[in-house]
């Protein structure tokens, strides 16, 4: 058994992940957050410009970071290790997923945050199930019924959810 890869045809690709959690075999899942997150996160909350950046990226990822209320978006989040990472730095974070079992192991593991966070300054935690590429979840999770779309995202951190697929474009 093995992710799916370029080689799996699109429409096959959403189905073959949950079999992947079901048998607990999730050779990328490290226990921790993406190392990239926490430089990038850390250089903005201490205004060092992350490695390899440069000032206007750095500048953009510092107005995201110290906004009173921010929302972001993790893609193949997995048992969501980046989203709570996220909440912890503020951010309401969305962490959206094509397994259904990775949801239900992400929700089992965050459930407090889920429930009202620490109460330190953190974000609120949901994971959603949905195809990050389709945008059926978008306005049943991110927009509200209201259709307000102006500043409802600040950031979608993209890891590797690119990798494996290779959807047309």
């Amino acid at each position: 058994m093995r992710p799916p890869t370029l080689n799996s045809p699109v429409e096959e690709q959403s189905t073959q992940w949950n079999p992947l959690w079901v048998d607990n075999f999730l050779p990328w899942d490290k226990g921790f957050p993406s190392p990239a997150l926490i430089d990038l996160l850390s250089s903005a909350t201490t205004n060092s410009a992350p490695v390899g950046s440069t000032g206007a990226a750095a500048t953009a990822i510092w107005s995201v970071v110290n906004k009173a209320q921010k929302r972001a978006i993790v893609p193949g989040c997995g048992k969501g290790h980046d989203v709570k990472l996220l909440a912890e730095h503020g951010f309401d974070s969305f962490g959206v997923e094509i397994a259904e079992k990775a949801v239900e192991i992400a929700r089992e593991c965050y459930k407090s945050l889920r429930e009202g966070g620490s109460g330190k300054g953190e974000g609120k935690i949901e994971f959603v199930l949905g195809d990050y590429f389709k945008d059926d979840w978008v306005k049943r999770e991110i927009v509200g019924e209201e259709g307000q779309t102006e500043g409802a995202v600040d950031l979608i951190y993209d890891y590797t959810v690119r990798l494996p697929i290779n959807p047309p474009l």
